[in-house]
């Protein structure tokens, strides 16, 4: 895995496997790794600065190497290849393509092809998109009869999820924006009821300082969530512009706390455990990369040693991925967002996950 994560060698890769490249169609200009991960399955997600060699024209390109043993390998050659099929035509030969690598049993594939988000090729299209809201949603996108779309990718977890921002746009140049994240298997139902809850919770338990978005729709056959877009500014961009201060800090934790006291029910639990789990396939991860060193191992075993002293002091509603980027300020109000990690623990696990996220 470690000469992918070298944008020299991943380039001549690339170079050897996509078809517009070999066929001299597309130069790539620039290449920069977006994520890597070896655990559950090693995948790399590149984004791609890209120069027709014919028009001259650049273009931006998501592309993700991901592995897969022995026959799952054709399966998943095969999902893509039929998402190929269902692709507008105005799609340029480079986002319809399906590369093997069959010694290093890896898959070439581009954004927004995906083996595991079927739905994803149709959702990140404008038109289609579009097409979904006005038969599915129709009081969404009511009083937007003629309205032209753009489709802006958010975050994208190869195989896991996409969260997508989806903006309606009229020529009185009025617009609509809201957001969309696809979810593998049925967790987008599961995500889709809890944001209810939480927002349910939110506007009913003050005076309003404090929110969550709104659910507005679930479209099941692409397990996707549609939620109000907030505007404002995340905690992390006033930090890093030196516009916070004790009071969006307070409200942070003021945002949390309601979350810790809100008793609303999870049907999962995150304890101590898990997070261990979780830190053990981070560095199995790093280690198959080929990046450790014996420094990891010394750090996980005094961390679990740590842990074994450890007493939760109660179970509570926790984020499990609360920090800075989760909160977004929007005058004197403060939204808590990415709320499908919802579960019961300590509250411990946001503070510390919090503080650990802080430069």
């Amino acid at each position: 895995m470690i000469d992918l994560l070298e944008t020299e060698r991943a380039q001549a890769f690339l170079n050897q496997k996509v078809p517009a490249i070999i066929a001299g169609q597309i130069d790539v200009h620039a290449l920069s790794v977006l994520a890597a991960t070896a655990r559950p399955s090693l995948y790399v997600h590149y984004a791609l600065d890209l120069v027709d060699r014919l028009s001259g024209q650049r273009r931006k390109q998501l592309l993700t190497i991901e592995r897969f043993a022995g026959a799952d390998l054709d399966s998943a050659a095969f999902r893509l290849e039929q998402q190929i099929e269902k692709l507008p035509p105005k799609d340029t030969d480079l986002t319809k393509f399906v590369a093997k690598d069959l010694d290093r049993e890896l898959l070439i594939y581009p954004f927004p092809l995906d083996a595991k988000l079927y739905c994803l090729p149709l959702a990140a299209d404008p038109q289609a998109s579009l097409e979904k809201l006005r038969v599915d949603c129709p009081e969404l996108v009511d009083g937007f009869p003629g309205s032209h779309a753009s489709v802006h990718v958010l975050r994208y977890v190869p195989g896991r999820r996409c969260q997508l921002r989806y903006v309606l746009g009229r020529d009185d140049s009025t617009s609509l924006t809201f957001l969309g994240k696809i979810f593998r298997g049925d967790r987008g139902q599961q995500a889709f009821d809890l944001l209810e809850k939480v927002a349910r919770f939110y506007t009913s338990s003050g005076e309003g300082q404090f929110f969550a978005p709104k659910p507005l729709a679930y479209l099941s056959d692409w397990k996707m969530v549609i939620q109000e877009h907030i505007d404002g500014a995340t905690l992390n961009q006033m930090v890093r512009t030196g516009l916070a201060g004790n009071r969006q800090f307070s409200a942070a934790a003021g945002c949390i706390a309601r979350l810790h006291n809100s008793k609303i029910e999870v049907n999962r639990y995150h304890g101590i455990g898990d997070e261990l789990e979780i830190l053990e396939k981070s560095l199995a991860g790093v280690d198959e990369a080929g990046l450790s060193d014996h420094s990891f191992s010394l750090t996980l075993d005094k961390i679990q040693e740590f842990a074994v002293g450890l007493t939760p002091s109660r179970f509570v509603t926790v984020h499990r991925d609360f920090y800075d980027k989760q909160l977004i300020m929007d005058g004197q109000r403060t939204a808590l967002i990415d709320l499908d990690t919802l579960s019961m623990g300590c509250p411990e696990i946001d503070v510390a996950n919090f503080l650990a996220h802080l430069d």
